[in-house]
């Protein structure tokens, strides 16, 4: 709301430090090494604060609203999501963008790459897609009645997905998770062409607000303040926590997970 990205030790908290200020509806903040990177939303453009230096400009659209970004295994490239179209660009500020996919209808947000393979979860059509990055050639997510678009190394992992959250997708060992209504999700990876269930909320949860997968290990908040861990392979479920109010996002380390609710940073260990 005030338009300040901040940071603070996971470590014995202290006081909070900036990062920037007078950000416009900042969101999405990614670490890597001593590169902040977020979304400025009200300016459509992914900024940048390398080494506690002024923020800068890495990718910004003219026209469309961008609504997810992710780097590049090596943090060297920078992809972001505007309208339909998939960009890559350089992870430092004054590269050129090229775009390397497009959706017939949907419209991708949060992003997650994995060696040359692109995954998002789409608005407007509810799906799960993954693109095959290919050079010089950009991948085509259409379906096969589309009068517009042929589609081009491009699969659809989940169609018309009831209530999907849109800010979190996740590539692990080549398998999708992703979270919809108050289950999370992953990929067919067994060749019977169906969507597994690693993980549910509450019996009554409709959605699940928050969702990271890290330590092969699914982490997530559902609409009625319970929080949980479970294994990718769907054998384990544990609440961590319950009574948490508008979680909006989680995010694990070796030792503690972290989550965001109300106007808190909240944090338990986990061993």
């Amino acid at each position: 709301m005030h338009g300040t990205v901040q940071s603070i030790a996971t470590a014995g908290g202290g006081a909070a430090k900036p990062v920037a200020s007078t950000q416009m509806a900042p969101t999405i903040v990614v670490v890597n090494g001593t590169d902040v990177y977020w979304l400025a939303t009200g300016a459509k453009s992914v900024m940048v604060s390398s080494a506690g230096a002024a923020a800068k400009v890495v990718a910004t659209s003219a026209t469309d609203a961008i609504n997810g970004f992710t780097l590049s295994e090596d943090g060297k490239s920078l992809y972001y999501a505007a309208a339909t179209k998939v960009y890559k660009t350089t992870a430092a500020p004054g590269g050129t963008p090229t775009m390397v996919g497009q959706e017939d209808t949907g419209i991708p947000h949060a992003l997650a790459i994995a060696g040359n393979l692109l995954a998002y979860p789409t608005d407007v059509n509810g799906d799960i897609d993954i693109m095959t990055l290919m050079d010089g050639t950009p991948a085509v997510c259409a379906s096969a009645d589309s009068t517009t678009l042929t589609n081009k190394n491009c699969a659809r992992l989940g169609r018309s997905q009831g209530s999907l959250n849109f800010d979190s997708i996740f590539l692990v060992n080549n398998v999708a998770y992703w979270a919809n209504q108050a289950s999370v999700l992953s990929n067919p990876d067994d060749g019977t062409g169906t969507n597994s269930t690693v993980a549910t909320g509450d019996s009554n949860a409709s959605k699940l607000p928050a969702l990271s997968v890290s330590n092969a290990t699914a982490y997530y908040a559902d609409d009625l303040g319970f929080v949980f861990k479970a294994s990718l392979d769907g054998k384990s479920k544990t609440g961590l926590a319950r009574g948490q109010q508008n979680v909006t996002s989680i995010v694990a380390d070796a030792n503690n997970v972290y989550w965001a609710a109300d106007c808190a940073i909240m944090s338990l260990p986990l061993k």
